[in-house]
């Protein structure tokens, strides 16, 4: 998923597992936080704010999940109305020793790692 795909009415969730609601242009946060305007935001969903890490339908139509009072008063339960549509896949840095020296994986060719598997 990208920014483009982001429609208002959507909720995000943050990799400091905050949420936030998808209206036009802007990601509104519940209480104080403020909004993200959707340019602060690059293709690959970082930002100097935060990162999304998942991103959900809008809640279903339901009076009560609907509800801006249900958003803002309970802001961790809005999910359970929602579909989650995308999550970022973690990443991962794996470091091994070679010959003493720390290195990362994705930095040892492939030659050297059959040679470690094959010693």
């Amino acid at each position: 998923m990208k920014k483009s795909d982001l429609r208002t009415g959507m909720i995000v969730k943050m990799n400091n597992d905050r949420i936030r609601l998808v209206l036009g242009n802007t990601l509104i946060g519940a209480g104080a936080e403020g909004g993200i305007h959707i340019n602060e935001i690059k293709d690959d969903l970082t930002s100097s704010y935060g990162d999304i890490m998942e991103i959900y339908s809008e809640p279903k139509n339901s009076p009560l999940c609907a509800s801006l009072e249900y958003w803002f008063g309970k802001s961790n339960n809005i999910l359970s109305c929602c579909e989650l549509l995308w999550r970022r896949n973690p990443e991962i840095e794996i470091t091994v020793k070679v010959n003493g020296k720390e290195t990362s994986l994705k930095d040892i060719s492939e030659k050297t790692l059959i040679k470690i598997r094959n010693s």
